[in-house]
């Protein structure tokens, strides 16, 4: 089966760095932004509680699961690494290459970014993507509620159904 546009972003991504979900998220938010948030981006991106979510990639994700190219290490909040398979596939995925290298940036500075810095960083670049976050916290205080779906004892398709319903 080809690789698309979307499974193409998150190999190269994971390629780069392995991450979870929330740093996959931000770091391919931050990549259709700083390319000019194109109408025809792959991902599909909305305001939501934790900033920028796009409800596809958790499923593009969950099909590169399936198809044993990318594999979680269980924890709290999985880290997602590409097995031998999804190696392969990300050095053949056709992304161009001025896009593959803001993907592997973004991916390696999401790594070893704290979740605060990270969705910090986000909110910062993009003002409007904030628009729903945790009303806990005020915006613009530089403060956010990082804590991820697990951590607020919502699992994934909690956090999904959720999604749809805001």
């Amino acid at each position: 089966m080809a690789i698309n546009a979307q499974e193409g972003q998150i190999l190269v991504a994971l390629e780069a760095a392995p991450l979870d979900r929330i740093r996959l998220m931000k770091t391919l938010f931050l990549v259709w932004y700083r390319s000019g948030r194109p109408n025809t981006g792959p991902f599909d991106f909305q305001p939501y509680l934790y900033g920028p979510c796009a409800l596809d990639l958790y499923a593009a994700l969950d099909g590169l699961k399936v198809r044993g190219l990318v594999i979680p290490q269980r924890g709290r909040s999985p880290v997602y690494h590409l097995t031998e398979s999804g190696k392969r596939e990300a050095v053949t995925a056709t992304v161009d290459a001025q896009l593959r290298a803001l993907v592997a940036e973004i991916a390696r500075w999401a790594v070893g970014e704290g979740l605060s810095g990270l969705i910090n960083q986000v909110y910062a670049e993009a003002p409007d993507f904030a628009a729903q976050a945790d009303a806990s916290e005020p915006k613009g205080s530089g403060m956010v509620d990082a804590r991820l779906p697990s951590e607020t004892g919502e699992d994934s398709q909690q956090h999904r159904r959720k999604a749809h319903t805001a």
